[in-house]
């Protein structure tokens, strides 16, 4: 056998799947996890903003919790106070606080609570596992609870624009980190091409937890967000992503349709056997021998004419 000539083109070989470990060093490994679980402890802590009665007051007023009446007092400006505003926000927090200490807001908030610890540690237990650092989940959550720093309040810019009825303010769209707070990572050193994969990596993960609910894309969002990717990144892995997932459903159906044509061919043949054995036994059994000529052409007539013709032949 003769050598394959040197001009002839070499066999391409697929090029190796790249996964997290493959580009993050084991110090960005445990930065991801953490980025993630601070992520998650800011996602929690909202939820408990949501049983907070102060939550939704003016905190210039009311003042810190842990201060007494008359610490709140002595810090209070009496040229700039407002009484009256004072007192509304007082008699709103009062009537917060009493709607807050019923048993079933109670319930609802410890089972909130739990609901959402339960799908945070199949997260963190999940992205541990992504990078083969699977004792970090729970040590990372607690670290992240113990040192966490609320976002600074974001700021939406404004510009001023002049009309024929005076002077209108115009609020600019927020852009992502304003709504979508940053956490500060390491990982916005890697490159832009290395984040995006991060991004695709843990979209993936949420999607393999069959639990790509709401909660996961505020994950996300905030997980953009801190990579400094944008929006819009997030949203093409999503679209990518999505038809990937459409093509091999189509795919799986196109092969279970096909195997069921399959299996109702083999049953309709092993039928019109049947059927003509019956059928030609029965004329047989009739008219004698010398029909036997007519059993052949009459079933496949009959066959023939509900459209079974060529399966009955071919049968």
């Amino acid at each position: 056998m003769s050598e394959k000539s040197q001009d002839e083109p070499k066999e391409q070989k697929p090029a190796p799947e790249q996964d997290l470990t493959s580009f993050l060093s084991e110090q960005q490994c445990k930065d991801f996890i953490l980025l993630v679980a601070t992520i998650t402890e800011r996602m929690r802590r909202a939820i408990e903003a949501n049983f907070d009665p102060r939550a939704t007051l003016n905190k210039d007023l009311i003042g810190d919790p842990s201060q007494s009446d008359e610490e709140k007092i002595n810090k209070v400006d009496p040229g700039n106070v407002d009484v009256s505003e004072y007192e509304k926000e007082k008699k709103r927090l009062e009537e917060r606080e009493k709607e807050l200490s019923k048993p079933d807001i109670k319930q609802l908030k410890e089972d909130a609570l739990a609901n959402y610890d339960e799908w945070r540690l199949a997260i963190m237990k999940r992205v541990a596992e992504a990078v083969n650092l699977q004792d970090q989940a729970e040590k990372q959550i607690a670290d992240a609870a113990e040192h966490y720093e609320p976002p600074a309040t974001a700021t939406p810019q404004q510009h001023t624009a002049s009309g024929e009825k005076g002077e209108k303010v115009e609020q600019k769209a927020p852009k992502l980190e304003d709504i979508f707070p940053r956490v500060k990572t390491s990982l916005t050193k890697l490159s832009l091409a290395q984040r995006r994969l991060v991004l695709h990596s843990v979209l993936l993960l949420l999607i393999s937890l069959e639990r790509y609910t709401a909660r996961s894309r505020v994950l996300l969002l905030y997980l953009t967000s801190s990579l400094k990717i944008g929006a819009k990144a997030l949203q093409e892995e999503e679209v990518k992503i999505a038809k990937g997932l459409l093509q091999s459903a189509q795919q799986i159906n196109a092969d279970k349709e096909a195997q069921e044509k399959i299996d109702a061919s083999q049953q309709s043949r092993k039928w019109k056997m049947r059927a003509a054995t019956v059928a030609g036994a029965a004329v047989v059994g009739i008219s004698g021998g010398m029909a036997a000529p007519m059993v052949a052409s009459g079933v496949g007539a009959i066959m023939g004419g509900l459209g079974l013709g060529a399966t009955a032949a071919a049968g």
